[in-house]
């Protein structure tokens, strides 16, 4: 698959998330106290924090720590939104955010609603930040959902990855050491157990 021929899969894929079939009723009290509690939470760790917003494709909320990864300030961040994505990870590594973020929705339909957001999906890339390569781990834990059953706002973590290599796709749920391994190779997901 070309590069240009994934960057047209990987928008047009944003764009059928961002589309949910019951639009989302913005509640400014549940949205204001999301962000205060995502800053507050930001300002007392190391962690790269931002929230991320389906329906429209935009980020809701990002913190001051995307300057070092980046170089960026959070309010281009937040400007930028998905596009982000396509213009600080590498070309040669869409290909894994476009699995990541197709295979995870494929699997978060498939759980119960009540349960949706005890799931969360991570993967390994590198983040551009001039002429320097970042590998980082970034995880989507889906915070607020529509009432189509589909995630709106996600809260996304990255931060220094302690792995060697991109990939590493995974998806996880509170409180259960099992958790499901995304096998770039053979293109399907198998269940495998371990601890994190």
């Amino acid at each position: 698959m070309t590069q240009k021929i994934m960057d047209k899969h990987l928008f047009e894929f944003f764009k059928t998330i961002s589309e949910p079939h019951r639009p989302y009723e913005r509640d400014n009290l549940q949205t204001s106290l999301i962000e205060r509690t995502a800053d507050a939470f930001a300002r007392n760790t190391h962690l790269c924090m931002y929230i991320s917003n389906a329906q429209t494709q935009k980020f809701f909320y990002a913190s001051g720590k995307f300057e070092r990864l980046s170089g960026l300030t959070a309010e281009k961040v937040k400007e930028m939104g998905f596009r982000f994505y396509l213009d600080f990870v590498p070309e040669e590594e869409h290909r894994i955010l476009y699995t990541a973020f197709k295979e995870g929705l494929h699997f978060f339909c498939n759980q119960l609603s009540s349960e949706r957001t005890e799931y969360n999906i991570s993967c390994d890339i590198h983040l551009l930040n001039g002429r320097k390569k970042l590998l980082v781990h970034q995880t989507a834990t889906p915070i607020l959902i529509g009432r189509d059953g589909m995630p709106l706002f996600s809260l996304c973590i990255m931060k220094h990855s302690v792995m060697h290599e991109i990939g590493n796709i995974t998806v996880k749920r509170k409180g259960h050491r099992a958790f499901y391994k995304y096998d770039m190779d053979k293109a399907n997901g198998s269940r495998m157990g371990g601890l994190y």
